[in-house]
């Protein structure tokens, strides 16, 4: 909630305005929320006010070089709407006195962050940074939408280059920070993996003597983000299946329905069953739930919470596809990839046992520099030792791949699939598991919305 004195303390304002949470895209206005009008993007925000207005925003802040025809007591002006978003966003942190979660890693950080969220929204008035709202502005954004009555509040903070998250923890300033994994994500924006652990690493920066840093065992660079936590005076915590991890995974049954799970987090001992697809999804529960446990969870709540989770958009939802008297199976991970999801993607697949064909819709990898084709062309194991049995290749990048694939593998190259979406649908057969992924600027979610326009049932 924004008061009247709030905007007096963060901007120096005087206004009547009050409201709840920020919201910078007019679309996503619901009744009470407060709309800034950013300058970034194709389309100036101060054009999208008066939307906001009608759909219920509760004000508009803008920068006072525009003139606007809307109730002037609905506006707050400003001279740089992106630095009262900063302001606003310091303001929430400093004034804030719950606990702070923050994730990042390679891959895996929406869904540790979600599951987080799940887990203390059964015990706690908890803030969950919306979607994946992890770059600047995302998390600003929530930073500024951030309830003070929360007790819990869990961001999200992502990169593409060094330093972007020492940023970011300059403004959320967690208590507790965990790193999923380390793997070559943008990769060509930096030397090496030593350099992306690095980067991820600058989620210690400021946190304070005695805070606590949850870190995964089979990282091969848990040593260097072991001493960058110990430089920081941190409480170090570690997560996987060595036995000298906090939260341990004891024993592993994984299928087409989920995993069946013995896990040990710190002295207590649990079975659980993750209805998520893939050992990576264990170690992300793995994750959660030892950061529950630190947070003064119960665990019994806990894994309740994790075994009624629902997968985000686009992370691993399996649909059941019906249509031209075939059915299919759909697994949607069209929202990004890079080496190291699709290899765990891949290894997913090969728990599917009762199908007829499994095919891999795969758009290329962006951001790995020098290193494009090396990566793109070490997925050959991972798709023969899934059993892979047709490849469909989309994107320039990945077409050195898909010319080292047996030839009974390939099944289709495209440079755009824009065009070719009923072609594609066209070759998929009666019992087929279809992975669909790709880099995001590819949006391969829209040949995931091609297949499955009926809107199918989700598994």
């Amino acid at each position: 909630m924004w008061s009247q004195d709030d905007f007096y303390k963060a901007l120096g304002v005087r206004t009547s305005v009050q409201g709840n949470c920020i919201k910078f895209n007019s679309k996503d206005i619901e009744s009470g929320d407060l709309f800034i009008a950013l300058s970034t993007g194709t389309s100036p925000g101060y054009l999208h006010a008066k939307d906001a207005l009608i759909k219920g925003a509760s004000g508009c802040i803008v920068e006072r070089k525009y003139s606007l025809d809307l109730p002037q007591e609905k506006i707050i002006f400003v001279d740089d709407s992106y630095e009262a978003l900063t302001k606003m966003a310091e303001y929430k942190r400093n004034c804030y006195t719950g606990r702070v979660i923050a994730v990042t890693g390679s891959c895996g950080k929406t869904t540790v962050k979600d599951m987080i969220g799940e887990i203390f929204q059964k015990e706690f008035f908890s803030f969950i940074s919306h979607k994946n709202f992890n770059n600047a502005l995302g998390v600003k954004i929530n930073l500024a939408s951030l309830s003070l009555k929360a007790q819990k509040a869990v961001f999200e903070l992502g990169m593409n280059n060094k330093g972007e998250i020492h940023n970011l923890s300059s403004y959320v300033k967690p208590n507790i920070s965990i790193i999923t994994n380390i793997g070559p994500c943008h990769i060509g924006n930096f030397c090496n993996i030593k350099d992306i652990a690095e980067a991820k690493s600058e989620i210690f920066d400021y946190m304070s003597p005695h805070d606590q840093a949850i870190l995964p065992v089979k990282s091969e660079c848990i040593q260097q983000l072991e001493e960058r936590a110990l430089y920081k005076k941190l409480q170090i915590f570690r997560f996987g299946k060595s036995k000298n991890a906090d939260a341990q995974i004891i024993d592993a049954k994984i299928n087409n329905q989920g995993s069946v799970v013995k896990i040990r987090v710190l002295e207590d001992t649990f079975e659980i069953n993750i209805p998520l697809y893939g050992e990576f999804q264990v170690y992300n529960a793995l994750a959660a739930l030892l950061c529950a446990k630190l947070e003064g969870s119960n665990m019994t709540k806990a894994v309740d919470a994790i075994e009624n989770f629902q997968v985000p958009e686009k992370r691993g939802k399996v649909l059941l596809v019906k249509r031209n008297h075939k059915s299919f199976f759909l697994m949607d991970k069209s929202y990004n990839a890079s080496p190291l999801s699709v290899k765990a993607n891949l290894l997913s697949l090969s728990h599917f046992t009762s199908v007829s064909r499994k095919v891999l819709i795969l758009g290329h990898m962006l951001e790995l520099g020098k290193h494009t084709d090396t990566y793109h062309l070490g997925l050959q194991k991972e798709i023969l030792n899934a059993e892979i049995n047709k490849v469909i290749v989309i994107g320039k990048y990945a077409k050195v791949l898909y010319e080292a694939l047996p030839e009974d593998l390939r099944l289709l190259y495209l440079d755009d699939f824009s065009s070719h979406l009923e072609l594609i649908e066209n070759f998929l057969q009666d019992g087929d598991l279809v992975l669909v992924q790709g880099s995001r600027k590819l949006q391969m979610e829209k040949v995931v919305l091609y297949l499955n326009r009926s809107g199918d049932s989700i598994l």
